[in-house]
């Protein structure tokens, strides 16, 4: 009843698009996060030195992460064929010995 797992370059793409488009919403969400955490944060400090700090470290935290996620994108991005053939030939065995038993 369930779909079958084809290893070809269709199913590749799809997955491929799919990681991208989670990655994009880690990052949005991210910044969709941090943003308002620091507002918030800016308004509770009491100096402008607290207020430079938390700026720094709210600002080098989501450049770092949001550079992991690029660093990601393009692993992804150059070695889509063999990380996602090998994913899909490895579901495909999974399934095919799940179904064996």
């Amino acid at each position: 009843m369930s779909k079958k797992i084809v290893v070809d370059e269709k199913s590749i793409r799809s997955m491929y698009r799919r990681d991208c488009l989670l990655l994009a919403v880690f990052a949005a969400g991210l910044w969709c996060t941090l943003v308002p955490v620091m507002t918030a944060v800016l308004g509770l400090a009491p100096s402008g030195t607290v207020k430079g700090l938390v700026m720094f470290v709210a600002l080098i935290s989501g450049a770092a992460l949001t550079w992991g996620m690029l660093a990601v994108f393009f692993h992804l991005r150059r070695n889509r064929d063999e990380i996602y053939r090998e994913d899909l030939e490895n579901l495909a065995a999974l399934k095919k010995d799940t179904e064996e038993k």
